[in-house]
């Protein structure tokens, strides 16, 4: 390193950007000079960082063992390049770490929980906080309480994939209280669990913030035993008064009265969450252009979670193409296949007998649009990849995505 010509080095990355001028080699010192050339070299930083952190990191250069132990030590474990660069921009005082006192013990840990040398760089790589979080003190205790709740290590990874920031968390000040705080209520083990595992930060709110959250589900009805509660508690940890007032005056704007908005909010709490545009777009679609009445999103708030251009869109234009084919019914509407469970999907299948239904009868038993609900694999063996030979460029017709716009308004009202 001693022969490693740095002031050419940054004279030649002075010159290709130009944005730059700021930074002379005069106004560094040798000090900084050289850490910077070392970051630029070794750890892959663009200059203005290298620059900026030679500030507060000083290296030198005869006293190289530790940085260079510590780029062996993050190689060794999987680190490729990028992660080392991201590692190091975040945090570069990692460089002067102990090897066998400090990141030794960590990576075994890690490990030994169920990590992988591909998912364990990724991690530090977008959170390098872990590394200075105390094993001892702080991540074995966060790791083994949130095990108390999900317990498997697997999903305890899943769970610190999904939010990088959980492992790191205060976990005395807030985790800890706030789980507490819904245990004490009553609400399920199972429950929690999933919380953690399709919210993570919303568990890591404020506790009076989130202790006012829990407060204000159970006033709007949602009882702490019912599998609904963490739901609507993950859906108005993204909201706060004003944004769940001003959604409340949208929804009312669009026909629905305060009881029956609480009656969707019960039924799928995330709901509320989704833009109002997203909810102007999905009420138009159902109640202008297939004719539905407000009444059956009431009982479907489902559906305003689903895209309408990947995913509504494409499989009203599948059905409207095999119906004005007779491939599917006679003239019964095919309303049934929007919203029909996986499970009773794949017991009852062929459920042909809805269609001698007398019409009445249909109307109220099968108002439900269980075509939407159905897993996509399911969709497209039974109503694409069934009748792609019957219907030539079905399948490049899903795939594309057909605009509600190109819909045959004639045969909207037959069809659906």
């Amino acid at each position: 390193m001693s022969n490693f010509p740095y002031k050419r080095i940054l004279r030649f990355h002075f010159l290709q950007n130009p944005s730059l001028k700021s930074f002379t080699t005069a106004s560094t010192t040798p000090l900084q000079s050289f850490t910077a050339q070392y970051l630029i070299k070794s750890c892959g930083l663009p200059l203005e960082t290298a620059l900026s952190i030679s500030k507060r990191l000083h290296l030198q250069e005869n006293n190289l063992q530790k940085p260079d132990s510590v780029l062996t030590f993050f190689k060794s474990h999987g680190f490729s390049e990028t992660h080392i660069t991201k590692v190091i921009a975040k945090l570069p005082g990692l460089l002067q770490s102990r090897i066998d006192n400090n990141l030794k013990p960590k990576m075994q840990f890690f490990l030994a929980m169920g990590f992988s040398n591909s998912t364990l760089p990724e991690l530090i790589a977008s959170n390098p906080l872990i590394l200075r979080r105390s094993l001892i003190n702080h991540l074995r205790p966060s790791f083994y309480f949130l095990k108390s709740f999900l317990e498997t290590n697997e999903n305890v990874i899943t769970a610190i994939r999904r939010s990088r920031w959980l492992l790191t968390y205060d976990l005395k000040g807030i985790l800890r209280p706030n789980l507490n705080l819904l245990v004490n209520r009553g609400v399920p083990t199972s429950c929690i669990s999933k919380l953690i595992l399709s919210k993570p930060r919303a568990i890591m709110l404020k506790v009076n913030l989130f202790a006012n959250i829990v407060e204000r589900v159970e006033k709007l009805g949602i009882m702490p035993g019912s599998p609904m509660f963490v739901h609507a508690i993950r859906g108005m940890s993204t909201m706060n008064n004003s944004s769940w007032e001003s959604k409340l005056a949208f929804l009312k704007s669009l026909g629905w009265s305060e009881e029956e908005i609480m009656i969707i909010f019960k039924r799928e709490p995330i709901c509320m969450t989704c833009s109002k545009e997203k909810i102007r777009r999905v009420v138009d679609f159902f109640v202008n252009t297939l004719k539905f009445d407000h009444s059956m999103l009431l009982t479907n708030p489902k559906l305003f979670m689903y895209g309408l251009d990947k995913r509504i869109f494409p499989r009203c234009a599948v059905i409207q193409v095999l119906h004005s084919k007779k491939l599917l019914t006679k003239d019964k509407k095919l309303i049934w296949i929007f919203y029909l469970p996986e499970k009773r999907f794949l017991e009852n299948y062929k459920l042909i007998w809805i269609f001698y239904l007398p019409e009445k009868r249909f109307l109220e038993n099968y108002k439900l649009i269980w075509i939407f609900y159905l897993p996509e694999k399911r969709f497209l063996e039974n109503y694409v990849i069934r009748y792609v030979d019957e219907v030539p460029g079905l399948m490049e017709m899903y795939r594309r995505g057909i605009a509600v716009g190109q819909f045959d308004s004639k045969d909207r009202k037959v069809v659906l």
